[in-house]
């Protein structure tokens, strides 16, 4: 569904640019995502060969009646072709689309302990300021790392945690 959920995220955004609602649209999405991976069984229902577009189609509109019809409406097509799975990697295009538009670059940072409000703050800071765009950060928690952090950008990779300081020691002892 990859190439698929290109061409729907992409016609999908064009459409929600034309008519000023792509914010609107993402967040409706966003929705539906977090309903959909909360209760993975109503994925599975929506897929359902036994079951009938029709019902599938009420289904949905019923439970999100209240979200953007554009919203809506992708996700009947999605089940209508069974593929309300790939939802995430619909969502995920339709975002990067959003994004790009936008000047917004998702940063994906591991450190060894939860980060201070203070200290996430100055990174994004620091990240807007080294990129030039807006920063959204996606923050993890690794312990094998030990101290240290990790920052994932769309270009770029920087690796400064105490993992990678030991390898790179002992990549020089055997040089």
């Amino acid at each position: 569904m990859s190439d698929i959920s290109k061409v729907y995220a992409g016609a999908l955004y064009s459409l929600s640019q034309e008519e000023a609602a792509a914010d609107e649209v993402l967040n409706d999405l966003k929705s539906i995502d977090a309903l959909l991976r909360e209760n993975e069984s109503y994925c599975s229902v929506l897929d359902a060969p036994q079951i009938a577009f029709s019902e599938r189609e009420s289904l949905i509109k019923e439970a999100f009646s209240s979200l953007h019809p554009y919203a809506v409406n992708t996700l009947c097509l999605l089940a209508k072709k069974r593929e309300t799975h790939s939802f995430v990697s619909f969502l995920r295009d339709f975002t990067t689309l959003y994004n790009v538009d936008r000047g917004i670059e998702t940063v994906y940072v591991t450190t060894a302990v939860r980060l201070p409000e203070r200290q996430h703050e100055r990174l994004r800071e620091a990240l807007t300021k080294y990129t030039g765009k807006k920063i959204t950060l996606v923050c993890s928690v690794d312990t094998k790392l030990l101290c240290g952090i990790k920052v994932r950008m769309q270009t770029s990779e920087i690796n400064d945690s105490a993992q990678a300081r030991l390898e790179k020691i002992l990549e020089h002892i055997k040089s």
